[in-house]
């Protein structure tokens, strides 16, 4: 009679061919020669893997055309038959010497004669991960000298109307330079370096507006020995905001506009008609489309590093005096 041997666990997961035989190896018993679509458990079973979703398209450079009687430097692309070239030699081009047609050229650096075009390789784009809170990130999609955003599984578009752009910014990283690429996030800003580009600060304020720009190393920030003194009067003049105008009832206020309303400044975070329902004060909701989470109409404006200060309403010009509580250095 067959004997029939179970296998109870496939904790080893996919082993190497060259272990293929290794009944000596006490992970031997529990390992796979080929394991494809299954993720391995420590408990020792499978579990089918996750499927996939097709979220957008990543940013791809274009080419132009190739055109007959155009003057090409080295590496210019163009797109002919389907296929991306990148020129080897100044030429200028003709029938002759299209590409894909095998015309050559003597290359000066070593006397071989080489094909004036070649097929640029296919290149590859980056996912980088930009944690927004602890249970929540968006995916960074770079590709095409380009950044898009997936945010909750969808890409992040230019506005919440329907038919919207794609939300994206340029980047100055080629596709074949990202695997170079290193990246760390404080916050929210993320630092990009890479060995060929000076190093850039990727800022987010919120679903739609991020800032990509290069690190300032100029800065002129003063080398002051810790708490060489214990108390310091600081003596600030600025211009308060001219924008705060009183609220009113029966007007069009678009988010991010700012009024005074009881004495306090307050910014609008989102666009409706004003009334007495929905005045500064009666702490109206609404469901924020960013995030999907219900938000009040208007916010009382305050720093961020203290949700207890409050801008109290001032003439426009007036100067104010700050003075610190604590040791500032």
């Amino acid at each position: 009679m067959p004997i029939v041997r179970h296998i109870l666990s496939f904790a080893s997961g996919e082993i190497s061919p060259l272990l293929d035989g290794r009944t000596d190896i006490p992970k031997y018993a529990g390992a796979c020669k080929r394991l494809e679509n299954f993720i391995p458990t420590p408990q020792g079973g499978l579990v089918k893997r996750p499927g996939l979703q097709r979220l957008g398209y990543t940013a791809s450079p274009s080419a132009p055309a190739w055109s007959s009687g155009t003057a090409y430097v080295v590496d210019s692309r163009v797109n002919r038959g389907g296929k991306t070239w990148v020129a080897r030699f100044i030429h200028t081009s003709n029938n002759g010497n299209a590409p894909g047609t095998g015309a050559k050229l003597v290359d000066p650096a070593d006397g071989v004669a080489k094909e004036i075009w070649r097929i640029q390789p296919p290149t590859f784009g980056q996912l980088v991960e930009f944690q927004i809170t602890t249970h929540r990130s968006v995916v960074l999609v770079l590709a095409g000298k380009r950044m898009k955003f997936v945010d909750r599984g969808r890409m992040v578009k230019e506005s919440a109307l329907e038919g919207a752009a794609e939300f994206q910014i340029t980047i100055p990283w080629g596709d074949t330079e990202l695997s170079l690429l290193r990246w760390k996030q404080v916050n929210n800003v993320m630092f990009l370096c890479h060995p060929l580009h000076h190093p850039y600060q990727l800022t987010r304020r919120n679903a739609r507006e991020w800032t990509l720009e290069k690190v300032d190393f100029k800065l002129n920030v003063p080398l002051l020995d810790e708490n060489a003194k214990k108390r310091r009067r600081i003596t600030a003049e600025f211009m308060l905001d001219g924008n705060a105008t009183p609220w009113s009832s029966g007007q069009n206020y678009k988010r991010g506009a700012r009024v005074i309303h009881g004495g306090l400044k307050y910014v609008c975070r989102h666009a409706h008609t004003s009334s007495n329902e929905n005045d500064p004060l009666e702490n109206v909701l609404f469901t924020d489309p960013d995030d999907e989470v219900r938000k009040t109409i208007w916010r009382k404006s305050w720093s961020d590093a203290d949700p207890d200060y409050i801008d109290v309403s001032a003439e426009v010009g007036q100067s104010v005096d700050l003075t610190s509580t604590a040791p500032v250095f």
